[in-house]
């Protein structure tokens, strides 16, 4: 826990007392981690794999809104106020997790205030993800859209790689299809805007590099 952004540089006791409440668990591909409306009781941080956080309609239409990599937690704004987990997430590859009672987690939010700072931060920068989410689909093209998020995993991506010439290499973190639920868009959608950006010799796709 000591190494998550989360957590770095708490007080030992506090460590402690979160170890103490936790479980570590494995999750097979595509298995549920939690389900819309499950009563919330833990707060949840991926030590390895991803996850997709998705809203589903009532008749089943998923919108991604969040793939998740190690370090990464969920469940942090049901910690703070909901009863009930707001969304569902999903592995999308072999994924292990670590998760943390909600009791134990506002208790030391009480003593800690770093933790309770930490978790404002983390809440005020998801807000203002959404923000931006909402706004792009407004005033961007499909082609802008795809091309901001290609950027914004490009840039802090371990995995990116830069060629002498200046190329960035990745592989997306999910299907296209995710993909295109996590921007906003239909899966033929963003197939021809990959396209098109192919074709303006802006970038190259093979499968999902």
């Amino acid at each position: 826990l000591a190494q998550l952004a989360l957590f770095q540089g708490l007080r030992p006791e506090v460590l402690v007392a979160l170890c103490e409440a936790s479980r570590v668990f494995p999750v097979s591909k595509y298995e549920p981690v939690v389900w819309v409306g499950d009563c919330a009781s833990e707060l949840f941080v991926i030590l390895r794999g991803s996850v997709k956080r998705a809203m589903l309609s009532a008749s089943g239409q998923e919108r991604v809104m969040a793939i998740m990599g190690p370090g990464e937690s969920f469940g942090d704004a049901e910690c703070i106020g909901a009863q009930r987990y707001a969304a569902a997430v999903t592995a999308l590859e072999p994924t292990t997790i670590v998760a943390i009672n909600f009791l134990t987690m506002k208790q030391q939010i009480e003593r800690e205030p770093a933790l309770a700072l930490r978790l404002l931060e983390l809440l005020a920068e998801r807000q203002f993800a959404l923000d931006s989410d909402i706004a792009c689909g407004f005033f961007q093209s499909g082609g802008e859209r795809v091309l901001d998020y290609l950027l914004l995993l490009a840039h802090p991506l371990p995995c990116a790689t830069r060629a002498s010439s200046g190329t960035i290499c990745f592989t997306l973190p999910a299907n296209k299809q995710t993909i295109a639920s996590r921007i906003g868009m239909t899966p033929e959608t963003l197939s021809r805007s990959l396209r098109e950006l192919h074709e303006a010799g802006l970038l190259t796709v093979e499968r999902r590099t």
